[in-house]
């Protein structure tokens, strides 16, 4: 894994491939905040449902695979049953750089 401080302080980027837990999460966006320690917080739409409690989250963002354990701090309605969450990170927040894909 890379070291997450030797990353930009800050970015705010789409992401592909976004999970949060066992949900895949659609149309999101991962945001990164490295000061006294990494914050990360993804945001996406989800069906609708109970997310509270702690998910493993990831997401590929900026050339690299996001890995961090969060929580869902705000969570509003996205039409027909879906929803649009908010989750932040608990912890550490780790990146690997993604493998270049060769023809």
């Amino acid at each position: 894994m890379s070291d997450v401080s030797a990353l930009p302080c800050y970015g705010e980027w789409p992401a592909h491939h976004a999970r949060m837990g066992d949900l895949e999460l659609t149309f999101t966006v991962l945001s990164v905040k490295v000061v006294d320690h990494n914050v990360a917080v993804l945001i996406g739409v989800c069906p609708a449902g109970d997310h509270r409690g702690s998910h493993d989250c990831s997401a590929e963002a900026n050339g690299y695979r996001w890995t961090f354990r969060g929580s869902v701090f705000d969570q509003r309605g996205e039409g027909a049953g879906r929803v649009r969450v908010r989750v932040m990170s608990e912890g550490d927040v780790a990146a690997e750089p993604l493998e270049e894909k060769h023809a």
